[in-house]
């Protein structure tokens, strides 16, 4: 679905999450080089979720990825997060 798509802009709203198994970790790795492949038609995205640890990781994930920006956001700040993509 997203073969046409240039430039993407995600916007992730996490309400509720919890830490995946070591098996379940083990088939998203291997899932990986797909996952690069589409990352590469975005080129940002907000992650809202309340936990600051995970608005965290989320930005530590935007460092590790090259061409990809990544911004965390708290619920009540959705209004920025959406003007952030915009920019």
């Amino acid at each position: 679905q997203s073969k046409d798509i240039k430039g993407g802009k995600l916007l992730y709203d996490i309400r509720d999450f919890e830490l995946p198994s070591v098996g379940a970790m083990m088939v998203e790795m291997r899932k990986l080089p797909n996952l690069f492949g589409l990352l590469a038609r975005f080129e940002k995205a907000a992650v809202m979720a309340e936990a600051p640890w995970l608005r965290a990781m989320a930005e530590w994930e935007g460092v590790l990825i090259p061409g990809f920006e990544i911004k965390s956001f708290a619920h009540k700040d959705e209004k920025e997060a959406r003007a952030w993509l915009e920019a």
